[in-house]
């Protein structure tokens, strides 16, 4: 009886489907293919499921020009191809707080009073203008959330006598500099402290805003989380220090901190009411075990773009229209690869078997996608919450290799937090000066769909990828051991599949940033 409904009562109802189930139809007969394939609003549709990517409805270009920029978007990526480059002086001395997300780039300035931005150039002949946020107190650190709520936290200390400081959030709206109109408040304090740089960590979801201050002298670290939009503190708790430092959040009730002290990932429920109850994880992911006498020095976790309230997108659009509400799609959050780095203090024993003064650094990297995280919850605690007690365990070797994908970072630059963008991850070559004309940068794609495409029918292996005869990149699918083989002290290796693209052009960058639309090249001075 379906099949009988004039095509346009068709068309209007696959419209309505979820563009994964649009992939299903195509598979059900010939007859939707067909409809699918001859409807540039449903080719659009199954593009960005490919894409990884979401429609921005807030976009006005017609579906034609998004399906061609989409199009031309992955085509670029593949080939890493950029369609202009512009450099850009950064006119203020800073103390290295820098950091962009959202198509934004922030820079705290020495004094520690400015935040100085600018939005990133979509075209070669777009002029950069400067702006900034004056602070009346001292900026410890700074919380964008650009893209759902035009939104900038300031994290400041304010000396009010006998060695004492007030630490307060400020909830300032991007695009007119004043207190944004969402909050309440337009400060929060947060707590007095003896001493006033500590170590912050700040993510914000929805109405959700998770803040980890750990200072240096204090042996216990705090954790907040408030609804920033009525200044509601929903949890306060305190850890160990040096337990947490970063937030990922795997759904808008989910949160996932690394734990260095314990060497895991530890998955919290965020409380929808007020509480006084300290939280315990309801899931600790382990990760693989240190050989003895080695340290877990550091370690960091980061994935972008941040994850927005059942997709939210902003309305408007910065001040010529060009912000978020000019992007025709936007990658998919919840798709998005999370990048977790690990410093290792690697000692060395001598000739008398007593550990050496000596001890070197190795820096990893892994790769695994949220929504992969998200299924383990699920499968190991889904039912599971902090009031019931009995966080679970789940060994490395359980969860890890099937899903993760390891880098040993030797060699190339490191240090720079934003070096993911939806489903890509971007490295360089430390030592470009070696060789005097610079060095390529190497973009990974962990899209399943395009290393579908890329592998065609090879069995397993790395495998060439051909273009019109051109050569577009590389795939590996097979399942590799962390090198050297003995940082562990069991054998850790990732099979997570993905296409390796090496530019053409030679840069000499100190660092590279990525996020969905660019790459973004760094030169420190002297």
């Amino acid at each position: 009886m379906f099949l009988e409904l004039p095509l346009e009562v068709t068309l209007l109802i696959l419209l309505e489907l979820q563009p994964q189930d649009l992939l299903v139809c195509r598979l059900v007969s010939k007859h939707f293919d067909n409809i699918v394939r001859d409807s540039l609003e449903l080719q659009y549709a199954t593009a960005l499921v490919a894409a990884k990517a979401k429609n921005n409805v807030y976009c006005n270009l017609p579906i034609a020009q998004k399906f061609q920029a989409l199009h031309a978007a992955q085509k670029a990526w593949a080939f890493l191809r950029p369609r202009f480059s512009k450099s850009i002086p950064i006119p203020y001395r800073n103390l290295g707080a820098s950091l962009h997300t959202g198509g934004v780039y922030f820079v705290v300035n020495s004094t520690r009073m400015h935040v100085h931005y600018f939005y990133l150039p979509k075209k070669e002949n777009e002029d950069v203008v400067w702006k900034e946020v004056v602070s009346e107190k001292v900026i410890i650190a700074v919380g964008p959330c650009v893209d759902e709520h035009d939104l900038l936290v300031l994290i400041t200390a304010k000396f009010c006598g006998l060695k004492r400081y007030e630490i307060d959030l400020g909830f300032v709206e991007l695009c007119t500099g004043n207190a944004h109109p969402d909050a309440r408040e337009s400060c929060i304090h947060v707590m007095t402290a003896e001493w006033a740089d500590p170590t912050v960590g700040i993510e914000i979801i929805a109405d959700s805003l998770v803040l980890i201050l750990c200072f240096e002298r204090i042996p216990e670290d705090q954790i907040f989380i408030y609804h920033w939009k009525t200044g509601v503190l929903t949890m306060k708790f305190q850890v160990p220090k040096g337990s947490y430092q970063d937030i990922v959040f795997l759904t808008e009730h989910l949160m996932l901190l690394p734990n260095k002290l314990n060497k895991s990932l530890d998955v919290f429920r965020i409380p929808i009411a007020p509480t006084t109850v300290s939280p315990s994880p309801i899931l600790n992911l382990c990760l693989p075990v240190l050989r003895e006498g080695d340290e877990l020095d550091e370690i960091s976790c980061r994935s972008e773009p941040s994850l927005r309230n059942s997709g939210r997108l902003r309305k408007l659009g910065r001040h010529g229209g060009t912000g978020p509400a000019s992007r025709a799609f936007v990658a998919t959050a919840e798709d998005a690869i999370c990048l977790v780095s690990l410093r290792i203090s690697v000692s060395i024993d001598t000739y008398d078997g007593e550990p050496s003064d000596f001890e070197p650094m190795r820096s990893l990297t892994f790769i695994v996608h949220r929504n992969a995280l998200r299924a383990l919850v699920d499968e190991y605690a889904g039912n599971n919450s902090e009031e019931e007690g009995g966080v679970i365990i789940v060994p490395w070797a359980t969860w890890g290799p099937p899903i993760t994908r390891w880098f040993n970072l030797a060699g190339y630059s490191g240090g720079w937090i934003t070096v993911t963008a939806g489903q890509r991850y971007v490295v360089m070559p430390q030592d470009w000066s070696l060789s005097g004309v610079g060095v390529p940068m190497y973009v990974l794609d962990f899209n399943g769909e395009n290393v579908n495409r890329y592998y065609a029918n090879a069995e397993g292996g790395n495998a060439l990828i051909l273009s019109k005869n051109e050569k577009s990149g590389e795939v590996c699918c097979s399942s590799c051991k962390v090198q050297p083989t003995g940082i562990f002290a069991e054998p850790v290796c990732g099979a997570l599949p993905y296409v390796g693209c090496t530019s053409k052009a030679r840069y000499t960058f100190d660092g590279v940033l990525l996020d969905e639309e660019r790459v973004i090249g760094l030169k420190a001075s002297n």
